[in-house]
């Protein structure tokens, strides 16, 4: 494939949206992409932050192993990947109402929900590291 995100990688998605409350800093994001780097060195880490075409954002998420954000509109490209992906969301008491939960459940795609007192909660963010690592490890793609 021409596409460079064709193969299979760890899919981080990154929020920044100015003014948002769902927006994880980016000095976390980067952090969390470095560790999931660290802890699998040989499955590449790459970020989703919505401004790719329509090509790139169909690639990125079909060949992910593992997609790991916060609650947002961007997930809704996870009608692109693999049956079976595992999907962390990172959620907050304000969106955890049933409405707005994750609808991945409808189409086959295992949903590891972590909690979180505020979207700038770095220890909690960066200790998502174990779910993480169950949920690849149950999902049978490493």
């Amino acid at each position: 494939s021409k596409h460079s995100s064709s193969s299979p990688h760890a899919l981080v998605y990154v929020r920044n949206h100015a003014g948002i409350d769902r927006d994880i800093p980016t000095t976390i994001t980067n952090e969390l992409a470095y560790m999931i780097r660290q802890h699998y060195p040989k499955m590449p880490v790459k970020l989703f932050t919505g401004s790719e075409t329509f090509n790139e954002t169909q690639h990125l998420f079909a060949n992910a192993k593992i997609v790991i954000g916060p609650h947002g509109a961007g997930l809704a490209n996870l009608v692109f990947c693999k049956i079976g992906t595992p999907v962390v969301e990172f959620i907050t008491s304000s969106i955890f109402r049933p409405w707005q939960m994750f609808g991945g459940l409808t189409i086959d795609l295992p949903w590891w929900p972590v909690l979180l007192s505020s979207f700038d909660a770095r220890a909690e963010i960066l200790g998502a590291m174990e779910v993480i690592e169950a949920a690849l490890n149950s999902s049978g793609f490493v």
